[in-house]
């Protein structure tokens, strides 16, 4: 975790420099690397140097250039970063949120304060990582996959082959169950049972027809004649709710 401050006063950066560091320091699950700058041009050149961070902490009311500004970069050069702003004035936060900050501070503020605010920032940092399982494949060895990348899982006796956008994996660990469980804890709704020995990714459906489902890379699944209505309702109920998601600000 990258956490970036830009505040011209010294005791302020002190402070909100201190703030961040309790704050992290009861989280050890959350390691943190905390940079702080004491002007707009130092905060630019640690941008150029390092990126953006996960984090950053931006006064408003800065000599060279406003935080406002500075957001507005960050936007430009990427769109993850978890923006909290501190200032004296509440007169720019419209402006804060035109940039989608995370939270506006006004100070003086308390340590609770400021760590509601780092939790909103975190919970949005957690819910943008990609969903993860690890695979126990050839060998023993581990092989971790992206939930999204997978298009469908096939259990065949001992195995369960597992065909993603980047190649096929074979498990023999874990039981289809296992998987389906798994799936819907990290992402409910999104992978659906659409045959006997099959999990699929409703994410790569191109279409359902009466006797398969046809995938975006052209592959496909059989389904039973008499589920195709369960399955494509299935389907629609999770797609609207995915884009009632991504139509959210």
């Amino acid at each position: 975790m990258r956490v970036a401050i830009c505040e011209d006063q010294s005791r302020e950066l002190d402070k909100v420099r201190r703030a961040a560091e309790t704050y992290f320091s009861a989280k050890a699950e959350e390691p943190a690397e905390i940079f702080a700058c004491g002007s707009a041009a130092e905060f630019a050149a640690h941008l150029d140097e390092a990126g953006v961070p996960d984090i950053a902490l931006l006064d408003i009311f800065l000599p060279e250039a406003s935080g406002i500004r500075i957001a507005q970069e960050m936007r430009l050069r990427q769109d993850h970063t978890e923006i909290v702003f501190l200032t004296s004035s509440k007169e720019f936060a419209f402006a804060a949120f035109a940039v989608r900050a995370v939270h506006y501070l006004v100070k003086p503020y308390t340590q609770a304060q400021f760590d509601g605010a780092m939790d909103r920032a975190m919970a949005n940092l957690r819910a943008k990582r990609p969903k993860t399982i690890c695979l126990t494949v050839a060998g023993g060895n581990v092989q971790t996959v992206d939930i999204d990348a997978i298009l469908f899982i096939e259990g065949m006796g001992n195995e369960r082959i597992v065909c993603t956008t980047r190649g096929n994996f074979v498990e023999r660990k874990r039981r289809l169950k296992e998987f389906a469980e798994e799936l819907e804890r990290l992402s409910p709704g999104q992978f659906v049972a659409a045959y006997r020995g099959y999990i699929v990714n409703q994410a790569h459906i191109r279409c359902i027809d009466a006797e398969v489902i046809r995938l975006t890379d052209g592959s496909f699944v059989p389904i039973r004649r008499g589920d195709f209505h369960r399955l494509r309702q299935q389907f629609f109920d999770w797609s609207f709710r995915r884009c009632g998601k991504e139509a959210e600000p």
